[in-house]
């Protein structure tokens, strides 16, 4: 997301509405996925001769205290739609725009083996990659 925050083949304002917060998401997820880590342990507890790998009550007490957090996702998803729709008129209407996004479509198809990623998909991989 940070490639297309800074693209100069298209305005502010067309990359305020394309990024919006993913990079205060993602931080958000980098911390979250921390805490969940911590809150995890490696104790390992024997119930009915199964063997339980980490603190289930630790994770659930994790989400309970990060829900209101979760708030970070709203104004990311009630603005998709309308992102989508300009990312798609940008793909037909500004070449320097839709070559730069092959550019990224090549880049990961080659470097992480993904397939061809649609838009959607950007924030889903971004707090495992840092464009």
């Amino acid at each position: 997301m940070a490639i297309i925050k800074e693209a100069s083949c298209i305005t502010p304002e067309e990359s305020d509405i394309l990024v919006r917060n993913s990079m205060q998401i993602l931080a958000f997820q980098e911390k979250f996925t921390e805490a969940l880590i911590e809150a995890h342990g490696d104790e390992e507890e024997e119930k009915n001769g199964i063997f339980y790998k980490g603190n289930l009550k630790n994770i659930a007490q994790c989400f309970v205290e990060w829900a209101p957090k979760f708030e970070i996702y709203l104004d990311y998803c009630v603005r998709q739609d309308h992102a989508v729709s300009v990312y798609n008129e940008l793909l037909q209407t500004n070449v320097e725009f839709a070559n730069l996004i092959e550019r990224l479509h090549t880049f990961h198809r080659v470097s992480f083996g993904f397939s061809r990623l649609k838009f959607d998909d950007y924030l889903i991989i971004v707090s495992g990659i840092q464009l």
